[in-house]
């Protein structure tokens, strides 16, 4: 079996941080500042390194189906983030 690529566990990181915000949304829980600064701040690092990390991997041709995957997590994560009031 293939080694899971950066790019993939960077962009389910970063789904799994948007998810939990849009959880506290929905539960209308408010979340502790300091996790919503850190939110806030590490998603667009994160979305970036994840764009970056598939760029490297859709060389690589044994990687290639990974950095798919990761763009096709990083697109919604892009659009979901910047478009979040």
């Amino acid at each position: 079996m293939k080694r899971i690529t950066t790019s993939i566990v960077l962009g389910c990181a970063n789904l799994i941080g948007v998810g939990l915000e849009y959880l506290a949304d929905w539960k209308q829980k408010q979340l502790p500042y300091s996790i919503l600064l850190t939110f806030s701040v590490a998603f667009p690092f994160i979305l970036f390194a994840t764009i970056g990390f598939a760029i490297r991997d859709l060389i690589r041709p044994d990687t290639r189906w990974q950095a798919i995957i990761a763009l096709a997590l990083s697109i919604p994560i892009g659009i979901i983030y910047y478009h979040h009031p």
